[in-house]
């Protein structure tokens, strides 16, 4: 029987939009546990994003469930608790079964994954992807272009950048080493940067503060060697990679915290030739972690920030793209309720549509893990299901959309970041979804009566 869905939780403003978020509502508060990362997954297979947690201090990796899919929280279900130095933890489908995995990385020890046994969320027992990481950063991608996932890392100990081969099913290989000559590797990323359809590695090498890319030369993981983007005096402590300036390519994010910045890198031909700084933020503090996603849902991709110190006061800031050309705004604070922010993602907590701000904040007086609603979409009165209907949801292999008074001109998929996965102009009644991935997508139906947005599981 199909499941017809009236396609009228949100209307979305057709000019660049604001955004404003809401009070903090707490996912977890335990006190010196030092809460340090923070990551957003399915991880029960509901149709809502879960928050998987690392606390360096109780040694710890657990993961909330999303209990109404509203961002109401369940206690945490601890996976490890004796996993020393543990640094970095995130969730992909290891063993190609469907569901989310777990992996964790130690800066002194291992790396090791958890089987999501059930699609539910009941994990089993670890299994070792390498003792001789020492990571400080982990990052999983398909590598070498055989539909698995791979998993990359970067070393603060070490200096080292390496990749792990996948046989899918979670049986990983030796580790491929990309440099050695990484001095102090604070984090690493994966995109493609040259454009050439294979992912290449983005690494923050705080030891000689530079922004760095290395080449998946063949698609099959033989890298080169560094190419620099750009060396900061102040150091690098974070590194992201997204489209900034709309023009199709994938440029560079990165903050510092001795240089109190926050820049960007233009990829000026695709090829993965940048540009010098564009500074968003400089001498406002220390920044500790930077995102890019489109929070005020205008089509370009915003800046977020955490600062652990500005001028004696931690807070979460955005910053608008105001062209989509990448000029940005000055800061627009989410909160200054937060002492010590490590972490800070985006992710769309309450169903609505937007993306929300997640963060992991950690000091003596203030450790927990927190998200503040954004309110960009705004609700409309329910239009009666003759006029607009959008089945099956969740989908499998076709999507259709249907109206009755309405003419649909552009129908488009974005990822939770605020991406592009396609785009259609016609057969609205036989949109293919097969070649998508199991997760959760927003869909953008462009009108002439608006554009509207429905929140759309792939299973």
């Amino acid at each position: 029987m199909k499941i017809v869905l009236i396609l009228l939780t949100s209307f979305l403003c057709s000019y660049a939009g604001f955004s404003q978020f809401g009070p903090q509502q707490i996912i977890s508060e335990i006190p010196s546990s030092l809460s340090f990362r923070v990551c957003s997954a399915d991880l029960d297979g509901d149709g809502d994003n879960d928050i998987l947690t690392v606390s360096v201090a109780d040694q710890t990796v657990a993961w909330y469930e999303n209990l109404d899919g509203l961002g109401n929280f369940s206690t945490g279900h601890v996976l490890i608790s004796n996993l020393i130095d543990v640094r970095s933890a995130i969730a992909t489908d290891i063993d190609n079964d469907g569901d989310l995995d777990v992996i964790a990385a130690s800066g002194t020890q291992n790396i090791i994954w958890f089987k999501n046994l059930d699609g539910l969320g009941a994990f089993g027992s670890q299994h070792l992807i390498s003792a001789q990481a020492n990571a400080t950063s982990i990052f999983a991608t398909d590598v070498d272009g055989n539909g698995t996932m791979d998993i990359i890392s970067g070393s603060f100990s070490n200096n080292t950048v390496a990749w792990y081969v996948n046989d899918g099913l979670g049986n990983f290989g030796v580790p491929q080493i990309i440099s050695t000559n990484a001095m102090s590797v604070n984090q690493v990323y994966a995109a493609d940067i040259d454009g050439d359809g294979d992912m290449d590695i983005v690494a923050a090498i705080s030891g000689t503060g530079t922004v760095a890319w290395y080449e998946n030369i063949d698609g099959l993981g033989n890298f080169s060697a560094e190419n620099v983007i750009r060396i900061l005096s102040g150091g690098v402590t974070s590194i992201f990679a997204a489209d900034l300036d709309g023009d199709g390519d994938i440029d560079v994010l990165s903050a510092s915290q001795a240089g109190e910045e926050i820049a960007w890198y233009e990829n000026l031909d695709g090829l993965g030739n940048f540009s010098s700084e564009n500074i968003i933020i400089v001498g406002m503090g220390s920044m500790n972690r930077v995102y890019a996603a489109d929070l005020n849902n205008d089509g370009d991709m915003d800046v977020i920030s955490s600062s652990p110190n500005n001028f004696g006061n931690s807070y979460i800031a955005w910053y608008e793209n105001l062209d989509g050309l990448g000029s940005f705004s000055s800061p627009n604070t989410i909160t200054t309720e937060v002492d010590g922010p490590r972490d800070v993602l985006a992710t769309d907590i309450d169903n609505d549509g937007d993306l929300d701000v997640v963060y992991a904040s950690a000091s003596p007086t203030d450790d927990k893990f927190a998200w503040h609603e954004n309110f960009t979409i705004l609700s409309i009165p329910e239009y009666n299901n003759t006029n607009l209907v959008v089945y099956p949801n969740p989908t499998r292999y076709t999507l259709s959309i249907k109206t009755t008074k309405f003419n649909i001109q552009k129908v488009e998929i974005l990822d939770l970041l605020g991406k592009s996965i396609g785009t259609t102009n016609s057969n609205f009644e036989n949109i293919n979804t097969s070649k998508l991935r199991s997760g959760i997508y927003i869909l953008k139906i462009y009108t002439d009566n608006g554009v509207f947005t429905k929140k759309l599981s792939k299973i």
